[in-house]
């Protein structure tokens, strides 16, 4: 059995034939899906999936680029949305020094608070690490973080620090 850990089906690129790609993805052996959230809309439309669709899960969460715009409350509705059905990790988070789309400051306070709210709901993590590998260690190290259990999804880092 096949599982894609990270699509992000909802995408409006995939708009004129989603319809189309399920059945590709279910042709070609893919039993089921997790949909990341990247931010509280795309979290939502994660969660929206998983009710609709047997093939689909759901994790919840605001990735590095967009924590510019986070806040408690939203953290409130995605402890929420981590408790609905097939809803199974919180993610996609984590740090993005290349980008940096949102200040590092703010990216490591909230990559700490969303991996707070995982032990809060006791669900693993799904990590987008980028240019950031130390401090993205340190973070998880200090946070408790692997016995969560963690997948890094977007990784930049060495194979000596992976084994980590």
């Amino acid at each position: 059995m096949l599982f894609d850990s990270h699509s992000h089906m909802y995408s409006v690129k995939y708009d004129n034939d989603r319809e189309e790609v399920f059945n590709r993805i279910k042709q070609a052996g893919v039993a089921y899906v997790l949909n990341a959230g990247a931010d509280l809309e795309t979290s939502l439309k994660a969660v929206d999936f998983a009710q609709k669709y047997e093939m689909f899960y759901a994790s919840v969460g605001c990735h590095p680029h967009d924590v510019k715009d986070l806040d408690e409350d939203t953290i409130k509705l995605f402890k929420g949305l981590a408790k609905k059905p097939k809803v199974c990790a919180i993610g996609e988070i984590g740090l993005d020094y290349y980008y940096d789309h949102s200040p590092r400051d703010m990216q490591q306070y909230w990559f700490r608070r969303q991996i707070q709210l995982a032990h809060e709901v006791n669900m693993p993590i799904i990590i987008h690490d980028r240019d950031a590998n130390e401090d993205t260690m340190k973070i998880l190290k200090e946070e408790n973080a692997f016995p969560l259990g963690v997948v890094m999804h977007c990784y930049s880092g060495s194979a000596e620090m992976a084994k980590q």
